[in-house]
């Protein structure tokens, strides 16, 4: 296995990721190095095309880079995967002149991180002033950048929603009138822009097989993919077709969810059971050697954020920042919301006991935050992109694939908790074909909340969430990595067998597969293969 605070790379590697790093100080890399100060970024077509040009100038150098180690190879290659995919992104979807959301989240990371940015958490004064005196230049530029014939409405739609929770942090920033000016001045542009927004979110065919063949180095095309998809999920509904009927013979699956989805906490109990759940992975992943715990991680739970919530229904893994001593991740949950004063009841069952049971392993232990603690012990030192780099395909997919593992050595010990278990994996096959549609353009939002709701049993709140995040710039292909990402994981593990590796315990297989970052398999698949023998 690799060993922790590895030298660095390649001079030429090294420069394109210091650049990364500084032209984007707002990233958790970033702020950990402490290039950030209060400062937001610069967009629009100038700083895009600048940009598209010195990416083009990296790829062309990462051509005379010549790999003398391990190490290097992988440090090339995921150079290689990073530039080629950011200039794609730049240049297709555009993110400047029709994601209006955008500039509301980064003004919003962007406060909230200058309200904790003293040394005890505190609010940084000088951080602050900075971050509150760029703001109207940058909302200003905004309103310029953005397109209405490229805009999707719904984009425009999250950004307006977004508002209130960056209205709130101005309170607590005891903002001025200049800066609150600004975001209602936004708010008012954004109002009309609704009117006009004829952009379209599908990020069409050619992108999504760029992020399949050229980012995830998955060799499927669009239309294998949506057929494969359509397979998972007819094999996932037989599964839970034959565990309900041992079950309960006169009731199907999607009746007996419902039971499982009205067995919840109240709201002011939902932290603490994710709390509990979260102990409860940490203890099970300790009692069947399912990886080695790090010492000084720790994870906790907390919630999202006011100005993400929009497109983050349930709530999101705020992962230890690839750079810096911290070990620190957060599961984030969003809070129950309510409908006429009461909670709302789908989201409380999207809240129940046992999908907060699933999600805890597949989030906390040996999930997301497990495996990115291993990802920062294994890139230490290397000053490539690989030390920042995350992979949906192998991030997601090793969450996926951990429901699995941990369905297998008894963690879920019930039926209901195993019915939900299983129909979470259909959930992720189903967004395989929701993925490829809304992105083809064969399938509207509407379509893909009614394929959600009526083929993998969702709510109707969390599958019109799920959807709004699907739709993103930054998303398209990220939905199917789930279970691309998660198949991957057991061709790996079945070839690790044959290899003459050990999986008693399963530590040495999984403890192997982390060690080289957060990468594709494919970049790794012969190194983890090569360490089979010395499982044993």
């Amino acid at each position: 296995m690799p060993a922790a605070g590895t030298s660095g790379s390649h001079p030429t590697l090294e420069n394109y990721a210091t650049w990364v790093h500084e032209s984007e100080p707002l990233s958790p890399a970033s702020v950990a190095q402490g290039l950030w100060h209060g400062q937001l970024p610069s967009r629009g077509i100038d700083s895009a095309t600048d940009r598209a040009e010195q990416l083009r100038g990296f790829l062309r150098t990462f051509d005379d880079v010549s790999v003398e180690t391990d190490d290097d190879r992988l440090d090339l290659a995921t150079s290689r995967i990073d530039a080629t995919h950011r200039l794609r992104e730049l240049e297709e979807q555009r993110p400047w002149a029709r994601v209006p959301y955008l500039y509301v989240e980064e003004a919003g990371n962007a406060l909230q991180k200058a309200l904790q940015a003293g040394e005890h958490g505190e609010a940084d004064s000088d951080v602050l002033a900075t971050c509150l005196a760029a703001l109207p230049d940058y909302l200003a530029h905004a309103g310029q950048n953005l397109d209405a014939k490229a805009t999707p409405p719904a984009y425009v739609e999250a950004a307006r929603s977004a508002l209130t929770g960056l209205n709130d942090l101005l309170d607590q920033a005891d903002a001025g009138a200049a800066p609150r000016d600004a975001v209602a001045g936004f708010s008012t542009a954004l109002e009309d822009l609704q009117g006009r927004a004829a952009g379209s979110w599908a990020a069409g065919r050619d992108y999504l097989d760029h992020c399949l063949n050229e980012y995830f180095l998955v060799d499927t095309p669009v239309d294998e993919l949506a057929d494969w998809g359509h397979e998972q999920v007819r094999k996932d509904q037989e599964r839970l077709r034959a565990h309900a009927a041992q079950t309960d013979p006169g009731r199907d699956w999607q009746q007996q969810i419902q039971d499982v989805r009205a067995d919840h906490p109240e709201p002011d109990e939902v932290l603490d059971t994710y709390r509990m759940a979260m102990e409860r992975s940490r203890a099970h992943t300790l009692e069947h050697d399912l990886a080695t715990i790090l010492p000084g991680e720790d994870c906790r739970i907390d919630v999202v954020p006011d100005f993400l919530r929009p497109t983050a229904p349930m709530g999101f893994m705020d992962l230890a920042p690839a750079w810096g001593p911290s070990l620190s991740s957060a599961l984030r949950i969003t809070p129950i919301r309510t409908v006429d004063g009461a909670p709302d009841p789908d989201h409380l069952a999207e809240n129940c006991h046992a999908l907060i049971t699933t999600i805890a392993g597949h989030e906390t232990y040996p999930g997301h935050h497990l495996q990115r603690v291993h990802h920062k012990r294994a890139t230490e030192g290397n000053t490539s992109i690989r030390r920042t780099f995350f992979s949906a395909l192998f991030v997601e997919g090793w969450g996926l694939y951990v429901e699995d593992m941990m369905r297998e050595t008894g963690y879920m010990d019930t039926p209901g908790l195993v019915l939900y278990a299983l129909r979470n994996s259909l959930w992720r096959s189903v967004r395989v074909v929701v993925d490829v549609g809304l992105h083809t353009g064969t399938m509207s939002q509407r379509e893909a909340v009614d394929y959600l709701m009526s083929e993998a049993s969702l709510g109707r709140h969390i599958a019109e969430g799920e959807v709004r995040r699907y739709i993103r710039h930054d998303n398209p292909s990220y939905p199917s990595a789930y279970a691309l990402g998660r198949e991957g994981f057991h061709r790996l593990r079945a070839e690790w067998e044959r290899a003459g590796g050990s999986t008693t315990p399963l530590r040495g297989l999984h403890d192997a597969i982390m060690s080289f970052g957060s990468v594709p398999h494919a970049l790794i698949r012969g190194d983890v293969l090569a360490l089979a023998a010395g499982s044993r």
